[in-house]
């Protein structure tokens, strides 16, 4: 990368600097108008000193807290673990362990919901690495 493109990038980078401080300007004023008293816009600065991530982690914090009782699971969530736990196996593993070790880390869900939905869903899913080694066994797939 030459001195040329570099320059750019810091100019780009500048820019978006500027505008993320603009939005956050009209978003602090319209926070003033919406909440409007004293005692909250000290709330809400003792919030912002926080970091970044301390929001997510308070954010965070506040949904697990909701305690919802659904069972449902995000199809990305268990497949990324499905795909870490091939990885870490270096070895194929049947649809019966994969479902004991998700069962051991808390996941609540059905063997056939498992082998007939979720692990049909990842072989056919190119972004996945996880493919069926033969009948009833699941291996991590390197690409390569």
């Amino acid at each position: 990368m030459d001195e040329q493109e570099k320059n750019q990038i810091y100019q780009q980078m500048n820019m978006i600097l500027n505008e993320i401080q603009q939005l956050m300007t009209f978003y602090e004023s319209w926070k003033v108008k919406l909440f409007g008293t004293q005692s909250d816009r000290k709330s809400s600065d003792s919030f912002e000193t926080k970091s970044l991530y301390g929001r997510e982690v308070e954010n965070q914090k506040y949904l697990s807290s909701k305690g919802t009782n659904s069972t449902r699971y995000d199809y990305q969530c268990i497949a990324l673990k499905i795909t870490s736990l091939l990885k870490e196996s270096g070895r194929p593993l049947s649809t019966k362990e994969i479902y004991q070790e998700l069962y051991k880390e808390g996941y609540v869900l059905k063997h056939s919901n498992l082998s007939n939905n979720i692990l049909r869903k990842m072989n056919l899913d190119v972004k996945i690495n996880v493919e069926r080694a033969y009948r009833g066994y699941w291996q991590y797939h390197l690409s390569g």
